[in-house]
């Protein structure tokens, strides 16, 4: 006797990758990081797709930085090929490193080169410190103060004051992604000041999600990171609303 065939509508096994939404991912380097962090996170039927660009960063300097955007519609190009649902640049001082308005000017040139919606790490990282309530922001980061004092120009654009920002002064990428969490954890701590809503650790090449709901309760507030802040405001773009346990208030909230 033949077997029945399966319900290919309802049974998930039965499905395409990413049935429910299609994540690409754009990374300056090598998405060590965001890799790992999005396998922690996605809920079922969502799916990444990875984009590297052709001269990946190497240092977190200025130059760089401002250099890098410049390889993002190629990048954009190759997602669409795979359906793509949203493409996401994913790096906060690299969509952000040209001054406010800079990431507003990454998308349409995205948008423009694929046909999906689109979005920047700094962008949803505003949509972010909105979501949590926060007006009083402490920036934790791995880069040199040049490019820290130019983030923090950016998020006091949109309204927002920094209240403190440190960072390990690292240049070399790799250096960057062989960063231990609890250095940030360290560091997250020593930049806290009591009257700070938020506290951001900022760069894609960090995975520190496990350390957020033990900073969050440390600290009595929420504590974000970027690829946190990047993967939340991709899968909102998606229709991906599930609340996402372990990993910080933001995720919580859907």
């Amino acid at each position: 006797m033949s077997r029945p065939l399966p319900d290919a509508g309802h049974d998930p096994r039965f499905r395409r990758v990413g049935w429910r939404a299609r994540i690409g991912l754009i990374t300056p380097f090598a998405g060590l990081a965001a890799t790992a962090d999005f396998h922690r996170v996605a809920p079922e039927g969502v799916a990444l797709a990875l984009g590297h660009l052709a001269r990946p960063l190497t240092h977190d300097t200025v130059a760089q930085l401002s250099e890098v955007g410049g390889q993002v519609a190629e990048a954009a190009r190759r997602l669409a090929r795979v359906k793509a649902d949203v493409i996401l640049w994913n790096t906060t001082s690299g969509s952000l490193i040209k001054g406010p308005g800079y990431d507003q000017e990454l998308i349409r040139i995205m948008e423009e080169a694929s046909g999906t919606p689109s979005t920047t790490a700094s962008t949803v990282m505003i949509d972010a410190f909105r979501k949590v309530g926060a007006k009083r922001i402490c920036l934790a980061t791995p880069y040199v103060d040049e490019v820290n004092e130019l983030e923090k120009q950016f998020i006091e654009s949109h309204g927002f004051e920094v209240a403190q920002y440190r960072g390990l002064q690292v240049l070399d990428v790799r250096e960057i992604v062989d960063l231990p969490a609890a250095e940030l954890y360290r560091l997250a701590r020593e930049v806290n000041v009591p009257e700070a809503d938020c506290v951001f650790i900022s760069c894609a090449g960090l995975s520190v999600l496990g350390i957020l709901e033990v900073l969050e309760a440390e600290l009595g507030k929420p504590v974000l990171s970027t690829n946190q802040v990047s993967l939340w405001g991709a899968f909102r773009m998606a229709g991906i609303t599930d609340s996402i346990r372990g990993f910080g208030t933001l995720l919580e909230g859907g």
